[in-house]
């Protein structure tokens, strides 16, 4: 076929092969888009990239509207993947961006490391907007683990992000620029397992991330380690996600999905657990959403539990701990892990049967673990990451 167009044009007047050249390049975001189906995923290269990039349009997409779009980056060993986002957005709303590892072990912050990823996904985000209609103003970075610790880093330093959601990972201390105040608003979806070694960078994250003007979601997941919680859903995530994606049209799910909580809630026998149930409910996306009536519902229940001296006595313990962690998350150098490590294993000590007393004792073990990573009575320049 080449030989005969190339007759074809060859015997055309000028400036009917300048229409026809002028046609051809106009047309081709067009004719490229119509090599895309809604629902369905497809390989992508683009020129700082190691490895296709996997993309997926949602079940909804058309060419007719811009599409924000989500970048995941995975953990450590992981692959270009799609499939973690699609099963918390539902496969709706949403573009998705498996952006390929370069390489298979953990993080290791430079940088260099930061910039590179700036460059790709810049490109690619360029390429989706002329191709499949990506909102260039509203693209998240996410990530687990390894991709958790490098999407705080994209959201910190790549301008012009409407959000991300970091997993799993955290605050890189000592960082090669300073982070500058989010100029537009930037919503942040930070979630982590309560027993995960990295709760405290992630605690640092929500911290660090509100400093510089994120309206910032916190989600600890209980009895949780380095994995998302049971069956591979995040809760919060999901509605996280859906207040994006369409605002005050999930009200009404909002409401239905936080009556049934509620009522789980209080039919709980122990009222230290329904205590601790209640705070996390009044933290979730979808009570949040539904404003001061909730948030007032929530307060005057958990007040009524605090009169219970069962429930007092846990709630001491409690901030006790808090207080510990909030030392500990500010550096980390051979001073706070000498300071951090003995009051944790006090408080463990003095509650062994509460439940903040075996996160305290579960936090001393990690103090212990985490002597191996520092060098010479101070933090790693570069420090490694899951």
């Amino acid at each position: 076929m080449k030989p005969t167009l190339t007759i074809i044009t060859a015997l055309l007047p000028v400036p009917v092969l300048s229409m026809r050249v002028f046609l051809i390049f106009a047309l081709w975001p067009v004719l490229a888009a119509a090599d895309w189906k809604a629902g369905a995923e497809q390989e992508l290269r683009t020129p700082h990239l190691p490895k296709p990039a996997r993309v997926f349009l949602p079940e909804n997409w058309t060419p007719t509207q811009a599409w924000p779009a989500i970048f995941f980056y995975p953990w450590t060993r992981g692959q270009a993947d799609v499939a973690m986002m699609r099963a918390h957005t539902g496969g709706r709303d949403f573009i998705i961006v498996g952006m390929p590892p370069r390489d298979d072990a953990v993080f290791n912050y430079t940088p260099e490391a930061v910039a590179i990823e700036q460059t790709a996904l810049r490109e690619m985000r360029d390429r989706l907007a002329a191709e499949v209609r990506l909102d260039a103003g509203r693209v998240f970075v996410a990530g687990f683990s390894k991709g958790g610790w490098l999407s705080a880093l994209l959201l910190a330093h790549e301008p012009g992000l409407a959000g991300g959601c970091v997993m799993g990972g955290g605050w890189v201390h000592h960082q090669h620029a300073v982070p500058q105040k989010f100029r537009s608003p930037v919503y942040v979806y930070v979630g982590t397992g309560r027993l995960d070694g990295n709760f405290p960078p992630s605690l640092r994250a929500s911290q660090e991330f509100a400093r510089l003007g994120a309206r910032v979601t916190f989600d600890a997941w209980p009895d949780t380690g380095h994995a998302l919680p049971e069956g591979g859903i995040a809760t919060g995530l999901r509605q996280w996600l859906a207040l994006i994606a369409r605002g005050t049209a999930v009200r009404d799910e909002a409401s239905r999905w936080a009556e049934e909580e509620w009522k789980r809630i209080a039919g709980l026998n122990d009222p230290v657990v329904q205590w601790y149930e209640l705070r996390r409910l009044g933290t979730r996306p979808f009570v949040r959403t539904l404003g001061t009536e909730w948030a007032g519902r929530v307060e005057v229940k958990q007040a009524e539990l605090l009169r219970r001296p069962v429930v007092a006595a846990e709630a001491a313990l409690d901030r006790q701990l808090a207080a510990i962690l909030d030392r500990e998350i500010q550096d980390v150098s051979v001073k706070t892990l000498e300071v951090v490590g003995p009051r944790y294993e006090e408080l463990a000590r003095r509650a062994p049967d509460s439940p903040t007393g075996r996160l305290a004792q579960h936090h001393a073990e990690l103090i212990k673990s985490l002597w191996a990573t520092v060098l010479g009575g101070k933090p790693r320049a570069a420090p490694i990451v899951k």
